[in-house]
């Protein structure tokens, strides 16, 4: 499939097999891209990528032999009042397992980028950026399996929450404060030479 300027879906609650799709997404504003909740999502194949549906009847939910091709893009104005999750495949994964995907799409975020405070005022919103996902929800069906990125992955955001983030093939894994296990896994590293 080609010539696409929006996600293939939005939200997904089925199996995807042995597809390839090139597109060019620019989310310019709330609209460009799909909500739920307080949350937004964005990625060439679909916004959002779930195990199960409301039916009953939606199950065996996968994503396979899928590539996608060309660029997904953030230019939103500053302050903007969600949080954000954008894959070059998909923005966020609840519960699927992927395999044998590749990522050929440049991932960016782009530089001027904040996000404004929750309601509270307090904290602002997450941003999560992947070459493959924004985010993969960790239970025993999420995995992510001979998956790779090819295409390149910017975060130049000014001002998000600190526990956004950006990775070569998933921006975060887990339900948990990415914050803490990020941190104490980097104090861990040691240079190997390379």
């Amino acid at each position: 499939i080609k010539g696409l300027t929006t996600s293939l879906f939005g939200s997904l609650y089925g199996p995807v097999r042995n597809l390839t799709i090139e597109s060019n997404i620019v989310y310019a504003g709330k609209n460009d891209a799909c909500q739920a909740g307080s949350d937004y999502g964005l990625g060439i194949l679909c916004h959002y990528v779930y195990a199960t549906g409301s039916d009953s009847y939606v199950t065996n939910a996968a994503v396979e032999n899928v590539t996608v091709k060309g660029s997904v893009s953030m230019t939103a104005p500053t302050n903007a009042a969600h949080a954000f999750q954008m894959g070059g495949l998909s923005g966020a994964s609840n519960g699927v397992p992927f395999s044998n995907c590749v990522n050929k799409a440049d991932v960016t975020l782009a530089d001027g980028y904040s996000v404004a405070a929750h309601s509270s005022g307090s904290t602002a919103y997450v941003v999560y950026v992947g070459g493959v996902l924004g985010t993969s929800q960790s239970n025993a069906s999420s995995s992510l399996t001979n998956c790779r990125n090819e295409g390149t992955v910017t975060f130049a955001a000014s001002s998000v929450g600190e526990t956004s983030g950006a990775g070569g093939i998933v921006g975060y894994v887990g339900n948990k404060n990415a914050q803490d296990f990020l941190i104490s896994g980097l104090k861990r590293l040691e240079y190997r030479g390379y």
